[in-house]
């Protein structure tokens, strides 16, 4: 991954799951993830460290998963969550195991019952400023970045993927809880800052990413109670990683274009 410092990006808040987290790894191919670790340069004085997102390694499902699954499967069980329950119903009757895990199957059913990935935003969720120029450009780029304003709470990828693998090991069955509500208070800030209408766009992506963050975080919270949902958020998540590749694009082009940076 390129190194951010050599962007001069100013602060993106939030970042995805990293390839710290132990997962399984025979869906990573089918599902198309890498497990790319996030680089962590050091910040400088004139432009906030960006951690961009990785692409989410994905969490195999576990054997007692499994057998909920298959059992399912055989009319024998229904303590499947909904997204689960209507992917084995969509498979063809007298499923064997091997068919109802089959990694081609999940993968091909995930990408068809995706959503979208950016969430429309209500009217006005954006506050435009009339303010516009350099001073305005800094004064906002400053309000987003966690090293400038105090009030974002700066949540890492690792504090996210060592959460999401404390609630799968049982260790921490909430672990996911503190970081989400902290994600979600970031949001609310976001959402109150002015933005140039120069920075419309880009403010506009982040809201969207960050709500759509805070919404598959909440999906992979029900993991074990609904596995082929969790895989939908897990890849939800890792899809992502584009996104905020182009915000920190739009925000390199800002410290360039004011010389910023």
């Amino acid at each position: 991954m390129t190194s951010v410092n050599a962007l001069g990006i100013r602060m993106i808040m939030i970042v995805v799951i990293t390839a710290g987290v132990s997962f399984g790894t025979w869906k990573l191919v089918v599902l198309g993830f890498s497990h790319t670790p996030i680089e962590q340069p050091s910040a400088s004085p004139q432009a906030t460290v960006a951690l961009l997102p990785s692409p989410a390694p994905v969490q195999s499902l576990s054997p007692e998963l499994v057998k909920q699954m298959t059992e399912y499967a055989s009319q024998k069980s229904k303590e499947v969550g909904p997204v689960t329950k209507k992917y084995v119903e969509s498979l063809p009757k007298e499923q064997s195991k091997e068919q109802v895990l089959g990694e081609s199957t999940i993968a091909t059913y995930i990408d068809s019952n995706r959503g979208i990935l950016l969430p429309e935003l209500p009217a006005g969720t954006v506050k435009l400023s009339t303010a516009s120029g350099k001073t305005a450009i800094k004064t906002y780029l400053d309000q987003i970045s966690p090293a400038q304003n105090k009030k974002i709470q700066n949540i890492t990828g690792d504090a996210i993927g060592t959460a999401f693998q404390n609630e799968q090991s049982g260790q921490d069955p909430k672990a996911l809880t503190p970081i989400l509500a902290s994600i979600t208070a970031n949001f609310d800030l976001l959402k109150g800052i002015a933005t140039p209408k120069e920075a419309e766009v880009l403010q506009t992506k982040l809201l969207q990413a960050t709500q759509a963050l805070i919404t598959n975080i909440q999906v992979i919270q029900s993991f074990k109670q609904d596995p082929i949902s969790g895989l939908i958020g897990l890849k939800n998540i890792s899809a992502l990683d584009a996104v905020y590749t182009d915000i920190s694009a739009q925000i390199s082009a800002l410290e360039k274009k004011y010389n910023l940076q």
